[in-house]
């Protein structure tokens, strides 16, 4: 029970969520039924993308990814905040109950003649290849990604079946000797030597519980689920195609062996209602993926050495401090009561004397040493 609550504490942190789980449920409902007892607009935020195979996170603009028109940063906990969450909202529209097929969300554009333009491919095929993640939100639960935990291994075993995790590949890479790395050993299309594929679009499934009387049509949001794809889209304007088997998997390479490389980023949505789940158990099909999931613990490693060494250095410019202000006034208390002077390594611990009515502290070295330490101690247990 305690190793379930622990784990669904830092899973809790991990998942870039917004609050601790099952606290308050939002209602939602189509846009004809919506009132102040519902809303039909479902955001989407999306969090920094970082790497087990890296110390370093990066946030969503940097990876030249599609941006919304007007970027906000919703409030953040504490926990985000120490953590360094750095959450933005998305392009992705999403309307309770409105399903799309295939939408295009945006494109870009890298010419060979741009340096920036390939500094911005040379980042993304780096970052594709240390297997860096998207981390999403959705109604302050984390979008999923669910997938075949041997085959994503390279393991021949069906001893871990389906798990799921909470984020999803940014893309994957087969090296030259034909070696399929991290996701691309699910996808069969995705196996040619010596090619990096960018996942550039996702089908998003929704599903939801109905609550209250039926004819109010209000739901509860049970789980977020993506599926990344790599789909080279047809060079024409703005249009997408999403189900074609005859289209090839978007390869990115650099340098940029034509005049210019045309990304476009699509997505699908679709709804799916439950009657057998409840929304206070939805964080259960998570958790039972913890052991499988790769918990970057290096990383709270170091958080905790780096706040471990500040309270330390803390406290020794303190001791230095207690110090200097023993030095400074022992020669005075000494000439004033040299009957009451302390010793350099002995007399009392600590005495309080007034000529003025003002307390003069009159401490050895080895007590000073003893307070300032165990005020050293006191800090760090509250790290």
């Amino acid at each position: 029970m305690w190793s379930r609550l622990v784990a669904l504490v830092v899973l809790s942190s991990t998942a870039h969520s917004f609050y601790l789980p099952a606290y308050a449920p939002v209602h939602y409902c189509p846009p004809s039924k919506e009132g102040k007892h519902c809303q039909s607009r479902i955001d989407v935020f999306v969090n920094r993308l970082s790497s087990i195979n890296s110390l370093l996170a990066f946030d969503f603009a940097k990876f030249d990814l599609c941006m919304p028109e007007d970027v906000y940063h919703p409030r953040e906990n504490l926990g985000q905040v120490v953590f360094g969450d750095r959450i933005i909202n998305s392009p992705y529209g999403v309307t309770f109950g409105v399903s799309k097929k295939c939408t295009f969300l945006c494109k870009k554009e890298y010419a060979a003649a741009d340096s920036s333009a390939l500094a911005k491919i040379d980042f993304l095929v780096n970052s594709i290849k240390k297997n860096y993640n998207h981390y999403w939100i959705i109604d302050n639960m984390p979008v999923t990604w669910c997938a075949d935990v041997d085959s994503l291994h390279g393991q021949d075993s069906t001893s871990f079946g389906v798990q799921c995790f909470t984020g999803f590949p940014l893309g994957c890479h087969v090296t030259e000797d034909g070696q399929a790395k991290d996701a691309c050993r699910i996808y069969e299309t995705l196996k040619k030597p010596d090619s990096v594929f960018l996942f550039n679009h996702v089908d998003i499934v929704i599903t939801h519980t109905p609550v209250g009387l039926s004819e109010d049509g209000n739901s509860q949001l049970i789980s977020a689920k993506v599926t990344p794809r790599s789909i080279k889209h047809p060079d024409v304007g703005n249009t997408v195609d999403c189900w074609n088997p005859q289209l090839s998997p978007l390869e990115i390479k650099h340098p940029v062996d034509k005049e210019h490389l045309v990304v476009k980023y699509s997505y699908s949505i679709d709804f799916k209602e439950r009657h057998d789940l409840k929304w206070s158990s939805r964080w259960d099909y998570i958790l039972t993926s913890i052991s499988n999931t790769s918990i970057h613990w290096l990383r709270y490693y170091s958080a905790f050495a780096a706040r471990w060494w500040l309270s330390y250095f803390s406290q020794c410019s303190s001791l230095v401090f207690c110090f200097k202000h023993y030095a400074a006034t022992l020669p005075a208390i000494t000439k004033v009561f040299p009957e009451m002077s302390c010793g350099m390594m002995g007399g009392s611990p600590c005495r309080l004397m007034s000529s003025v009515h003002q307390p003069i502290k009159c401490c050895s070295p080895v007590w000073l040493v003893l307070v300032c330490r165990s005020q050293w101690l006191s800090s760090l247990l509250l790290v």
